[in-house]
């Protein structure tokens, strides 16, 4: 499963990004481009979903108050920004499509990596929010682990969508699930036994310049 007959080149190309020490646990890409495209779509036509009823409903809303002097309300003031909203949003939807059809994504015993084109996005331990895993078939389906938010205004406001980042159509779904639930929850008891050392070591400290303050006061009063 660790490089689930990835091109070596893709190996190559993320051996390349390690640090030093650092070991690869997992390569994968999505395992068919209607996979990918099947959990971009469902991430954003949500959205689109949510918008075009809302501007829906606020178009309704004014024309019913307008009454009679609707009709010399020009159709193009409700239409153009049903318009530039839809057309933002297909944007946004190409922009999945395209990027989850050529991704890269690789485990590693520090991080999380998402490669696209010349992008390589990483994330830590502290990045990662939670892991879920959605089932799209016989043991294929998706691992997401952060949100990304994103906005843009508009003249209704500032829009604000959430898109859920992971893996998407990976094979082996369940093992890559288990592999990140074991990897970074190692690291999170790791990192939670270093911050208790460095609480440790912080409160011996204060203990100490107390110490050396009381006295440096004492033989000052002695004096």
């Amino acid at each position: 499963m660790k490089f689930d007959n990835i091109p070596s080149a893709l190996v190559d190309k993320v051996e390349a990004e390690l640090l030093e020490e650092e070991e690869v646990l997992w390569i994968g890409r999505p395992e068919s481009g209607m996979t990918a495209i099947r959990s971009s779509l469902l991430a954003t036509t949500a959205p689109i979903a949510l918008v075009a009823a809302i501007m829906a409903l606020v178009s309704g809303a004014v024309l019913v108050m307008a009454g009679s002097e609707a009709e010399e309300i020009p159709w193009i003031a409700f239409a153009l920004p049903v318009l530039i909203v839809g057309l933002v949003m297909c944007g946004q939807l190409l922009a999945h499509l395209f990027s989850a059809t050529r991704s890269t994504y690789a485990i590693t015993d520090h991080r999380v990596l998402i490669l696209t084109g010349n992008s390589v996005k990483s994330f830590g331990p502290e990045d990662i929010e939670f892991i879920e895993r959605k089932m799209q078939g016989d043991d294929v389906g998706d691992i997401l682990f952060t949100t990304q938010v994103t906005s843009h205004s508009s003249q209704y406001g500032k829009q604000i969508q959430s898109t859920a980042v992971g893996f998407k159509g990976i094979a082996n779904v369940r093992a890559v699930e288990a592999l990140m639930l074991r990897t970074f929850r190692d690291r999170d008891n790791q990192h939670a036994k270093r911050k208790n050392r460095l609480k440790v070591e912080d409160a011996e400290d204060k203990a100490d310049g107390e110490i050396a303050y009381y006295d440096s006061s004492s033989q000052q009063a002695s004096r």
